[in-house]
């Protein structure tokens, strides 16, 4: 196994230099669900969107990438998330009889939930991902200085998904998780699983249509890849990381959405310093490989657009930053 990632200080994210202020729009409101209506999102690079179809049966309305590295991505996002948008001044609005149906839409499916990890769920866990541990074998060494997937175990996870007989699954999560973790029930619906399996505690919103769960095909795919991934990291005793953001607060603890982002890369996290804020912070932590979910390393998917190096960890309670 290699050393830390090398990389001098880049721009690692494209930007607008001549974005619009936020005086030329307005924060999203439910009248401003109307198909085709042109806006952006309220991140710091401010990505143009525009909004697609609503889907009444779980609540949820499209949205259109329509700028930077994500370029023509559909997310589905819940009626109530339009509020993480703005809209061009003057742009149409939904009748209130309308307003008031995507009202009631909400108040029926906008629910919290909270599961706590059963008891003697992890231990099963363990005793199940050790089987597959065995099953699997030996992997190529991960080389921590990559900036892009490598070749070898990007073959070998695939191969190894296959057998398991979820490699759709984790296709369409590896996907989903680049693109917008939130967008669909597709990470939600595994973070269930990951608490019933004793891995984390579940804090959220149920899910909108339970149908999506299907437990036992994600059970199937969560012990395969953390197999995986342990028997990746299987000699190394922590991996350094670094997280950078800029805050509009004073920093706190993350809040428990099950996975949590960091980078091997410390130019990536930098790159997260330059936006406006309160304050701008860089941390770095030597991290245990077991709680690690996925990486950019075997992972295809998150070197198709970006180039972040990302390790996806589980949340550990009373854990600044990482």
């Amino acid at each position: 196994m290699t050393g830390r990632f090398q990389g001098a200080a880049v721009t690692v994210y494209q930007r607008d230099p001549d974005s619009l202020p936020d005086s030329a729009f307005e924060r999203g409101q439910l009248h401003h669900l109307v198909p085709g209506s042109a806006g952006r999102l309220l991140d710091p690079r401010r990505t143009p969107i525009r909004l697609g179809p609503l889907r009444w049966r779980d609540g949820m309305f499209a949205v259109d990438i329509c700028g930077f590295e994500d370029t023509g991505a559909r997310w589905w996002l819940p009626f109530e998330r339009v509020a993480d948008f703005q809209l061009a001044r003057g742009a149409p609005r939904l009748p209130a009889s309308e307003v008031k149906r995507l009202q009631a839409t909400i108040d029926r499916l906008d629910q919290p939930l909270e599961l706590s990890s059963p008891d003697g769920a992890r231990a099963r866990t363990e005793a199940r991902i050790a089987d597959a541990r065995r099953a699997l074998g030996s992997l190529p060494p991960p080389c921590l200085d990559a900036e892009e997937a490598q070749p070898e175990l990007v073959a070998a996870l695939s191969a190894w998904m296959a057998t398991r007989g979820v490699g759709d699954t984790e296709a369409e999560l590896a996907r989903t998780w680049v693109s917008n973790p939130a967008s669909g029930e597709m990470v939600r619906a595994h973070r269930i699983c990951m608490a019933r399996l004793g891995i984390c505690p579940f804090m959220g919103r149920a899910l909108r249509d339970p149908a999506v769960l299907d437990a036992a095909r994600r059970e199937a795919h969560i012990i395969a890849r953390l197999a995986f991934v342990r028997e990746l990291f299987s000699g190394a005793s922590a991996l350094p990381l670094y997280r950078g953001m800029t805050l509009s607060r004073p920093i706190s603890p993350p809040d428990n959405r099950t996975l949590l982002s960091s980078t091997l890369s410390r130019a990536v996290a930098e790159s997260w310093m330059g936006f406006p804020g309160l304050a701008a912070v860089l941390m770095r932590a030597n991290i245990s490989p077991e709680r690690v979910w996925m990486t950019h390393l075997e992972t295809a998917e998150m070197s198709r657009v970006f180039r972040e190096a990302e390790v996806v960890l589980f949340w550990a309670p009373g854990v600044v930053a990482f």
